[in-house]
């Protein structure tokens, strides 16, 4: 007996075989894919996704042998994947699900933006506080349980800071404005007065 599992996960293996006289005096598993074992109950880590014919030859204390042969189906894992965009700290960043399900549906996701916040929407926005570099987790999970996860750096920019003086004038007389904004990051290349 044993359930089916994703790539990469280990699955477990059951004995249910039943002696008529004598007792079990070995067990040789076959894993379908070049695996094999001599323990009764088994487990064994598939790195590929596919369905497999698993066999298990029993012999009892009377060397009498039998053997019985089940399928077992490991599944892909999704493939997680996302893309954000470039942000100043203040503002929001949109994050967009890239992911792949691979034979299966996604219906879960689970976003930490690295910043202790996190959100389960498909494709959510969040705002940064703070400039800095932030690691966003984002981990998947598709319709046959399987679950993976990618991290990815999202740098949030230091937004600049506006400021101006203008000198004191009589009414009628040019006023002459002075900016004096700056920025830590970059250049400021777009003034709208």
């Amino acid at each position: 007996a044993t359930n089916d599992v994703c790539a990469e996960d280990t699955m477990f293996f059951t004995d249910l075989s039943v002696h008529n006289a004598g007792s079990m005096s070995s067990w040789l598993w076959d894993f379908g894919d070049g695996g094999t074992s001599n323990l009764q109950h088994p487990s064994h880590l598939y790195s590929l996704n596919g369905v497999y014919n698993v066999t298990l030859t029993v012999t009892n204390s009377n060397d009498c042998v039998d053997d019985t042969t089940i399928t077992v189906e490991v599944f892909p894992l999704p493939v997680a994947n996302f893309t954000d965009t470039t942000t100043c700290n203040g503002y929001w960043a949109y994050f967009t699900d890239l992911s792949v399900a691979n034979a299966a549906s996604i219906v879960s996701w689970n976003w930490d933006f690295g910043d202790g916040n996190s959100s389960s929407l498909q494709n959510p926005s969040h705002q940064y506080p703070s400039a800095g570099t932030y690691l966003v987790t984002l981990t998947v999970v598709n319709s046959n349980n399987c679950t993976n996860s990618i991290t990815i750096p999202v740098v949030v920019i230091p937004a600049p800071v506006a400021a101006f003086t203008s000198d004191t004038v009589c009414v009628l007389s040019p006023m002459q404005f002075i900016d004096l904004s700056t920025t830590t990051n970059g250049i400021i290349d777009t003034w709208f007065w």
